[in-house]
């Protein structure tokens, strides 16, 4: 499960930003799970603060409701009617209020402490910094354990799977050990009136916890997801790769099924094939691109990408970078011994061709290299001085290309593209042509590198 609240001022700018919370899609019976042993103050004592946003559905499906919290014996529960209600130690209670607005973010804070004297103290049900008290009397009694001893707590859910699961948005979720806390603790008043987050600075206590909801993940490039399949009806998301992926390589860890290579070129259509003798492969198992993972099959279609309890691993890469439009898989030169070497299946001889790439500089030194074939015959080489200018090299032609000085910077990012046409060379960066020349050279080299100048090992940086 993951998604963006939506806007990043969706909660004011109050110095504490949310800028992100978790999707529960009750379509897909999505919730949180964890295994617990309370202790014995914390079976009488806790606070849970989060903010909620209802879903398309009004948050309640199943069994006509959905559960903010639900542990062994304790409930936190958006009712049918709109009404929020906390069930523990046999009693419920039940705030009057009715919120149904499905566009509004609301803060919920739930405190208990059975060991008060005065009932309606043991449960304090807070909506946006207002206190709602109790429509009914039914509060636990004193010292009632209202949390059990060990067990799962759930949120988004209730205990029976496809049960009071909600749908909406969680996020700022904080669980209190044996600490009672009031909504100012979380949250404080703006200059408008409106209820806002602030930072909570206190203890969570031995068993508490807190999820933040946000993206606390560096991801350059390449990133791993591994899951289980649901084996339902419904196309199953599969979150949490931290970039919208352009190829997806998908393996079922539990079953001898093939692989299934996916890329954003052909599309969610169309998979290569690995293991057999075709290019590609019409095929179904994956079925979308989206902005932080990927959508397999539903079982009818995705019977390797999405069978019911196995286990599925997909690796990802990202090939681009919408902020800068570069590649942010670059791979860096340290101008020390760092090159790239490799045959040209073709030499490049008297015909047609371009040479691009993309270069981010961080020093400029004569002799720096960006692309060659083997100058000791009849290759080339292409890079940059310690002027900056472009430059082309060519066995016995001394620079065949040379462009004026601070072509290039440092700190930048350039596009490059030496392209020879017949017997005419052009050297273009940026997208504009800054020299020209007539070349009638034979490049039947085939021994190339990146990075450095072949035969005698200068490299960039």
């Amino acid at each position: 499960m993951s998604g963006a609240a939506g806007s990043s001022q969706w909660m004011y700018a109050t110095g504490f930003n949310i800028d992100q919370s978790l999707r529960f899609d009750n379509t897909r019976v999505t919730y949180l799970h964890r295994n617990t042993v309370a202790t014995a103050a914390g079976r009488k004592k806790f606070t849970i603060s989060c903010w909620f946003k209802l879903g398309s559905n009004g948050g309640i499906i199943g069994s006509g409701s959905c559960a903010f919290f639900r542990a062994e014996d304790a409930q936190i529960t958006y009712e049918s009617g709109g009404k929020i209600s906390v069930f523990g130690g046999s009693a419920t209670s039940r705030i009057s209020a009715q919120f149904r607005d499905p566009a509004a973010w609301m803060h919920l804070v739930v405190a208990v402490d059975t060991t008060q004297g005065t009932a309606a103290d043991r449960v304090k049900i807070y909506i946006n910094g207002v206190f709602n008290a109790s429509e009914n009397t039914s509060f636990p009694s004193q010292n009632t354990n209202v949390l059990g001893a060990s067990g799962l707590q759930y949120i988004g859910s209730n205990f029976t799977p496809g049960g009071a699961i909600m749908d909406g948005y969680l996020a700022e979720y904080h669980f209190l050990d044996t600490i009672a806390k009031l909504p100012s603790d979380f949250g404080q008043t703006g200059a408008y009136g409106e209820w806002k987050p602030k930072a909570y600075g206190g203890s969570h206590g031995t068993n508490g916890f807190y999820l933040p909801f946000k993206a606390d993940y560096t991801v350059e490039g390449f990133s791993t997801v591994v899951w289980k399949g649901s084996g339902g009806t419904n196309p199953n998301y599969i979150g949490g790769v931290g970039f919208n992926p352009d190829i997806v390589w998908i393996k079922n860890r539990d079953s001898a099924i093939g692989h299934f290579l996916y890329d954003s070129v052909r599309g969610v259509g169309v998979n290569l094939q690995p293991e057999g003798t075709g290019a590609d492969a019409t095929t179904a198992q994956q079925t979308a691109f989206n902005t932080d993972g990927f959508t397999v099959a539903n079982i009818a279609s995705g019977t390797a990408t999405n069978k019911a309890g196995e286990k599925t691993v997909a690796w990802c890469w990202d090939m681009s970078n919408p902020t800068s439009n570069i590649g942010n898989t670059a791979i860096q030169f340290d101008n020390s011994d760092d090159s790239i070497d490799f045959e040209l299946g073709t030499a490049l001889g008297t015909g047609s061709f371009t040479v691009e790439y993309w270069t981010y500089i961080d020093s400029l030194q004569n002799y720096d290299t960006f692309f060659s074939t083997t100058r000791g015959g009849t290759g080339f080489n292409s890079g940059t001085d310690a002027d900056g200018k472009a430059v082309w090299y060519r066995v016995g032609d001394d620079r065949l290309l040379e462009s004026d000085d601070d072509t290039y910077v440092v700190g930048r990012w350039y596009h490059t593209a030496y392209v020879k046409n017949g017997t005419t060379i052009k050297v273009y960066v940026n997208g504009i042509e800054k020299d020209s020349a007539t070349d009638n050279n034979d490049y039947s080299e085939a021994t190339a590198s990146i990075g450095s100048l072949e035969w005698r090992r200068i490299c960039w940086h």
